[in-house]
């Protein structure tokens, strides 16, 4: 069952892309590798559920996933097949506030 990994909105794609080009070259390739591999697992192992939903541009952002020291927000709409990417961050004291 295969779903499709999409952006809400352009705005967040190109946040994304930005956070991504932070990144050295082999953590890029992680989290891009994260990201496809959500379209055929939107839960995979070591996936956790945030508990309450975060806010993040103004779309909940119900599971997080950890690539190394990043952690890619989403959303999974069971019904339409569809994982939404919300956002990418570096993990430190900011990053579930």
């Amino acid at each position: 069952m295969k779903y499709k990994v999409v952006f809400n909105h352009p705005s967040i794609q190109r946040h994304f892309e930005k956070e991504l080009s932070r990144f050295s070259l082999p953590v890029q390739e992680e989290v891009m590798k994260a990201v496809l591999n959500l379209a055929n697992e939107p839960r995979p192992h070591g996936v956790t559920k945030i508990k309450p939903p975060l806010d993040i541009f103004h779309h909940l952002a119900q599971y997080r996933v950890r690539v190394r020291n990043c952690r890619i927000f989403y959303d999974i709409d069971d019904k339409g097949k569809v994982v939404s990417i919300i956002a990418l961050r570096k993990r430190d004291e900011q990053t579930y506030y």
